[in-house]
């Protein structure tokens, strides 16, 4: 099945070249009242077999800009070769799902679609400078299954639930065996200090000067933020001081009752639980949505409070 339709999609990029015969400006091609420029090489006389908007279509798909493979998803998906692309209302007119439309599972076609008009509704800064003003973009694709929204639903949702139980028994693993990692760090750095209610070691490495801080006050300070194996995950050096105010949650419990035994000048090492940090939550990228702090990870954070306003 892979090899046959491998065949099949070189054959449509090689007769695109080798074909003289044409009623558009594009040898082989037809062109649709849209301006969209089609090209069956194996097509279905059934008709009831064809997507809808709203539906997912499997199938494998060439994007070629001039002789340049831009998405190939053979390349991406080499075991089966199959993307899944959802179709939407057409954003203009011409656009590639007016052509997925017209084909019916088991048929192969190309399609010449306005790269002008992709990047006006589909802007992107990877590309405006890859396709030059009046360049076209050609979709190879052979089309070989039709799937219902609700179907893939069900499918994300049963993924997602294994995904949830998988999660789950990675974080009961994770909360058992946090005690037991903190302990052997306290053993292993000879740390005498005692816990606080919430589980915070707080090590004064210099004593400060002046009065403690209150709830209400502006505090600045510099930090390295690490986990338990010494990794930095964050620190005031790249970004400048943090700058936040006491009692109004801008930062972690363990850190911030931290600070409220700390002067200025003063610099200490706290070692915190994750009840006291990110807890079963744990600390994602805003965009990517990877963790940056996994849930129930006991955090490390060297500090000096610089100002106290």
């Amino acid at each position: 099945m892979i090899r046959w339709l491998t065949i099949i999609l070189l054959f449509a990029i090689t007769a695109d070249f080798l074909s003289a015969q044409t009623n558009t400006k594009y040898p082989g091609y037809e062109r649709t009242n849209t301006g969209l420029y089609y090209r069956f090489y194996s097509k279905s006389t059934e008709t009831y077999n064809r997507p809808v908007i709203g539906d997912y279509v499997v199938l494998s798909l060439l994007n070629k800009f001039n002789d340049s493979v831009i998405y190939d998803s053979w390349k991406v998906n080499p075991e089966g070769g199959l993307a899944q692309y959802y179709i939407e209302e057409a954003r203009f007119r011409g656009a590639l799902e007016e052509g997925i439309l017209m084909m019916s599972v088991g048929d192969s076609a190309s399609f010449i679609i306005s790269a002008d008009s992709v990047l006006k509704y589909f802007p992107s800064e990877d590309t405006t400078q890859i396709y030059p003003k009046g360049s076209i973009l050609t979709f190879y694709i052979k089309l070989v299954q039709i799937r219902s929204k609700a179907e893939v639903k069900a499918e994300y949702d049963s993924l997602y639930a294994e995904y949830i139980k998988s999660l789950e028994v990675q974080y009961k693993q994770r909360k058992s065996e946090e005690p037991l990692l903190i302990a052997g760090y306290i053993t292993k750095n000879n740390i005498k200090a005692k816990p606080s209610p919430s589980g915070t070691y707080y090590i004064e490495n210099k004593k400060g000067k002046g009065a403690f801080p209150v709830k209400g006050d502006k505090v600045t300070v510099s930090y390295v933020a690490k986990f338990l194996d010494g990794t930095i995950f964050d620190s005031s050096l790249q970004s400048g001081y943090f700058i936040f105010t006491i009692g109004n949650n801008e930062a972690i419990k363990g850190f911030e009752e931290s600070i409220l035994k700390s002067k200025i000048g003063t610099k200490a090492t706290v070692v915190i639980p994750s009840s006291a940090a990110y807890g079963v939550e744990g600390f994602q990228d805003e965009q990517t949505k990877e963790f940056i702090i996994l849930p129930y990870t006991p955090l490390i954070y060297e500090f000096e409070v610089i100002k106290i306003n």
